[in-house]
């Protein structure tokens, strides 16, 4: 092979590199900040359940609590579409890593090196998130309908 090729080839490789590190490092980056908010807004919503279903029967039955959660309701119907959001963009990110691998294989075998190349980084384990989070969204829309219900059903009779 002439250092033409070879410096043109190496030269490829680096760009391809540089985005696959760019991809890599914006779906990292992008799932630790959805996971943090995550987190801290399911955990938050299941203490105050929790202190809601154990605290006395004036509080379930309480006019603000209908507000509450309705609200609540919302915010989780806007968390799973957060969740979706997220899952789409970890598919495209991988779909657009795994062509880039699939480029870099292309050269690395014209220079006559024969190996698998991979992104290295975890996307279908950040999807399997996504869709773990979409159903926990899900099951916090079931428990305040329910509170909704009751606390509805209450300021009826």
């Amino acid at each position: 092979m002439s250092n033409a090729i070879e410096t043109t080839t190496e030269a490829m490789l680096a760009i391809l590199q540089a985005e696959l590190t760019r991809l890599r490092d914006s779906l990292m980056e992008g799932w630790r900040s959805y996971h943090t908010w995550a987190t801290w807004f399911l955990g938050i919503q299941a203490a105050g359940l929790g202190w809601i279903m154990a605290t006395a029967q004036e509080l379930k039955n309480a006019p603000y609590m209908t507000v509450l959660a309705g609200a609540a309701i919302v915010l989780n119907l806007l968390g799973i579409r957060g969740a979706l959001g997220v899952r789409s963009f970890t598919v495209l990110q991988m779909r657009r890593a795994k062509a880039v691998c699939q480029t870099m294989r292309q050269h690395t075998e014209a220079a006559g090196l024969n190996i698998e190349i991979t992104p290295g980084f975890p996307g279908e384990l950040f999807r399997l998130g996504a869709d773990i989070n979409v159903a926990a969204f899900s099951i916090a829309v079931a428990a305040w309908l329910s509170v909704l219900v009751h606390t509805m059903k209450s300021s009826w009779l």
